[in-house]
């Protein structure tokens, strides 16, 4: 009888254990994955999703979703013939290119910061964006009620602005890129960065 009643306490006991465990599993993918509305009100949410694009929050790395708000940290990569859109700060929309990768440096309302890797994005900022800034390279892009495309390749970058103005900090001062405007950013083989407006 004894040694009954020790069976099923352990069993039990093994139960409840096994329950935590999963518990706890499924807490920490909620959490980084944003189930849980503690970033519910994230500025940048992700959208529609094309083809295959992969997020890393805190060295997890999993499949970007729809509605997905943004942390912070967070590194997005689209794949091969894939594309993943966002909604930033109710002042438009941003879409990723195939490979193309991003990094998110600041993500509060009123200040969003992004730094393109490699890749190709459409930026549709017609709406005030004063708080959201691109960076590529040592170049940082604030657009003005703008609608552009930044292009981020080995060695050079070219900012394309279709409507209003995108303000670039070149390191060296600021300069606006209007409307019909390019900004073409070139290395030499020292990695020093040269540009130049068409």
């Amino acid at each position: 009888m004894k040694a009954n009643a020790k069976k099923k306490t352990f069993n039990i006991i093994m139960i409840v254990l096994i329950a935590v465990i999963v518990g706890c599993g499924i807490m920490a993918v909620g959490n980084l994955k944003g189930w849980f509305g503690g970033n519910s009100e994230s500025p940048l949410v992700s959208g529609a999703v094309t083809g295959v694009a992969n997020m890393e929050r805190s060295s997890v790395a999993y499949t970007l979703d729809e509605n997905v708000p943004m942390q912070a940290g967070d590194l997005i990569e689209t794949k091969n013939d894939s594309e993943a859109e966002f909604s930033a700060d109710g002042a438009g929309t941003l879409t990723l290119g195939n490979k193309t990768e991003i990094s998110i440096e600041t993500c509060r309302q009123g200040n969003i910061k992004s730094t393109v890797d490699k890749g190709e994005i459409f930026a549709d900022m017609a709406k005030a964006s004063d708080g959201v800034a691109i960076s590529f390279g040592s170049y940082n892009a604030k657009p003005s009620e703008a609608v552009f495309s930044l292009s981020v390749q080995e060695g050079s970058a070219v900012l394309n602005v279709y409507k209003g103005e995108v303000n670039v900090d070149t390191g060296n001062g600021k300069t606006g890129i209007k409307a019909g405007r390019s900004l073409i950013v070139s290395s030499d083989t020292n990695g020093k960065q040269t540009d130049d407006i068409e």
